[in-house]
């Protein structure tokens, strides 16, 4: 016998998620239920607890990602200052070439302070 749920006359119970294709024609999942959520039939595809989570597996690796690079382009932010700050006390001419290397630098790198 084939895997997924039946009715009471042997016939497969199909999903009951909507879904489209490429035209944005929405119809009914094609494919065999194989839970029963919230007193609906669903597919292991449309399953909204396996959703959930694979949504919220997704949304961590995301939050974690940007986390690590906001405290990379915080970092880099406090070099860039600290450096600033130490080029402020040579003499003008200097302090112009410094400023500009400093400046070459950023751009190079792809920094932007106020991203």
């Amino acid at each position: 016998m084939a895997k997924g749920l039946r009715d009471a006359q042997g016939q497969p119970i199909r999903c009951s998620a909507e879904t489209f294709d490429y035209s944005y024609s929405y119809y009914q999942c094609q494919r065999n239920a194989s839970i029963i959520r919230n007193g609906k039939p669903y597919c292991g595809t449309h399953d909204p607890v396996r959703r959930a989570e694979k949504r919220k597996a997704r949304d961590e690796a995301w939050d974690a990602r940007y986390r690590h690079e906001e405290e990379l382009r915080t970092q880099r932010k406090a070099e860039f200052v600290r450096r600033i700050a130490g080029i402020r006390v040579l003499p003008e001419d200097e302090f112009e070439k410094a400023i500009a290397a400093l400046v070459d630098e950023i751009i190079s790198a792809g920094c932007s302070w106020y991203k």
